[in-house]
């Protein structure tokens, strides 16, 4: 007899799957997720699987995991403890057809400087041989790169990419703005972590309405060093 208190395997998987679709989403790759055949993992487990880390700063924790059908595998990290971040603003009604208004002005939107750290982390760890044309899609083929090409509907633009020092590597990175729907702004940083025979990159998320700080970024890498 199953202790009521213990949610169905289903309910388990729901919310790191509803994670995955969001990031998925963010790099055009919902369809590989196949929610029947994903299963839950120990997200400290998988940490401690992944990297020999004492502390992590921010007061990021593990707090999900989960292995994909296709093989991906995904944790999640967030601060303990964290203050909420400001809510997305509601899109304005939809014009009638023909009416296109006037252009949202993406570059008169107010974004904090850098200085706050990250709210949500994901590492993600590929198959690594069918990692290579996701991580050229990733770091090699970007799209708008300013806020004047993007739509009032919204959307995405690189800002920035380079290199990070990540222990005796150089880790590319690229930060990216997301312009959503309403006039609010997210920035996320991707970072390559692979390695060897390790296709792995960590996605790091800033407050929505501050500036993403590739310092920040090196400050968590620091701290992961790799098994």
């Amino acid at each position: 007899m199953n202790d009521s208190s213990t949610p169905p395997e289903r309910e388990r998987v729901g919310p790191i799957l509803g994670i995955a679709l969001a990031l998925f989403f963010l790099i055009g790759l919902v369809g590989a997720l196949i929610w029947q055949r994903s299963r839950t993992v120990d997200a400290r487990e998988t940490l401690g699987a992944w990297f020999d880390t004492s502390a992590l700063p921010f007061g990021l924790a593990p707090v999900e995991s989960a292995e994909l059908a296709n093989g991906d595998l995904i944790l999640r990290l967030v601060p303990e403890g964290g203050a909420p971040e400001p809510e997305r603003r509601t899109p304005p009604p939809a014009k009638p057809d023909g009416d296109k208004g006037t252009p949202f002005d993406w570059t008169a939107i107010e974004v904090k400087p850098p200085g706050d750290g990250p709210c949500e982390v994901f590492v993600v760890r590929y198959p690594f041989e069918a990692a290579a044309p996701r991580l050229k899609q990733l770091f090699e083929s970007f799209g708008p790169s300013s806020p004047e090409m993007i739509p009032s509907s919204g959307g995405r633009a690189v800002l920035d990419s380079g290199d990070l020092p990540w222990r005796e590597w150089s880790a590319p990175y690229v930060l990216e703005r997301e312009y959503e729907p309403g006039g609010t702004v997210r920035d996320t940083i991707r970072v390559n972590l692979t390695r060897e025979k390790t296709a792995q990159v960590c996605f790091v998320r800033f407050p929505r309405g501050s500036s993403a700080s590739p310092k920040k970024v090196e400050e968590l890498l620091a701290a992961l060093v790799p098994k």
